[in-house]
């Protein structure tokens, strides 16, 4: 049956007819087409969208459809898990009492096939030495207080120690506020701060998360999330959604950092939430420290999940 009219609406359904790619008129105002030429049109098989914002919107949704049916057909799988006894063993730490320290978050990592510095417990100004030689200057000392997850707000951390003489200063003035126990960390090299994360949603269950890490997360909100398990494509994919994906390529001259060690780093971190996210109420990696020969996690807190709980933990720290 002919359409009235030599309009716009004619166009749009005779040019629908002869071809198979998605069509649709587009007003840049809500309202601001004919109701009867509208229905006219919807009838004919092509929608229309009212208001410039809202309708390209649901374009850029059509196409990422397209990108993401597309990706499918590629396969893309996550990295292997690791041996079952690796899973077993995790399994019964996180679902044992008591908490899991920064290492034990580090070895949990590591487990996973994340790299991560390297980190020493001591108790002394002369351990705290030992360890440095042994790990080589300059070194960072960290608080291991058990109640401080945010150890840069409590001023727990000191950087770039290079020497024993700066090392014993930096030990007797955090042990003065905050007790003895402490990490010895290798320094990591310089590089682009992320933060990554599994974070538990009520509806969807585990989740994957990638950020603009360092002390500015919460302030930035700049953070993505992902159904576990994510190959290496997918895991870049998320990353690529970042506002600070930019940074990653290099700025005002700077070095671009290992693209594929961050993205292996997420897709090994999903393969973790898979094995484990029942287990855990949250884990955060920040930061996350992405250079052009290194991806490093600095920092990880770990907490399991409480027997019984529902809630939902916060997506990041600081």
């Amino acid at each position: 049956e002919a359409l009235p009219g030599d309009g716009y609406v004619r166009v749009a359904a005779e040019a629908a007819g002869r071809t198979a790619k998605p069509l649709a008129i587009l007003a840049n105002l809500a309202s601001g087409v004919d109701r009867r030429e509208a229905a006219l049109a919807r009838a004919a098989g092509v929608p229309v969208l009212e208001g410039t914002a809202t309708g390209l919107a649901a374009l850029a949704g059509l196409l990422a459809r397209r990108d993401a049916a597309a990706a499918r057909a590629v396969p893309d799988p996550p990295p292997p898990a690791p041996p079952e006894e690796v899973r077993a063993r995790w399994r019964a730490r996180l679902a044992a009492p008591g908490r899991l320290s920064e290492l034990d978050g580090l070895a949990l990592l590591a487990d996973y096939g994340i790299a991560v510095t390297p980190a020493l417990a001591v108790a002394g100004p002369d351990e705290a030495v030992a360890a440095a030689e042994r790990l080589g200057w300059p070194v960072a000392l960290k608080t291991a207080r058990p109640d401080l997850a945010h150890k840069s707000d409590a001023g727990g951390v000191r950087l770039g120690l290079a020497g024993p003489a700066q090392l014993a200063a930096a030990w007797a003035e955090l042990a003065a506020r905050l007790g003895p126990a402490m990490l010895v960390a290798a320094m990591a090299p310089p590089g682009v701060e992320l933060a990554l994360g599994v974070v538990r949603d009520p509806q969807f269950g585990p989740l994957v998360m990638v950020a603009a890490g360092g002390v500015l997360v919460e302030l930035l909100r700049d953070r993505r999330f992902a159904l576990p398990p994510l190959g290496p494509r997918a895991a870049a994919r998320l990353l690529d959604r970042l506002a600070a994906r930019p940074l990653l390529d290099g700025v005002r001259g700077g070095p671009a950092a290992d693209l594929g060690a961050v993205a292996g780093a997420v897709a090994r971190l999903s393969v973790l939430a898979a094995d484990l996210g029942d287990e855990l109420e949250a884990l955060d990696v920040n930061p996350l420290v992405a250079g052009p020969d290194a991806c490093l996690a600095v920092d990880a807190l770990v907490l399991p999940r409480a027997r019984g709980s529902t809630a939902t933990p916060a997506a990041a720290r600081s």
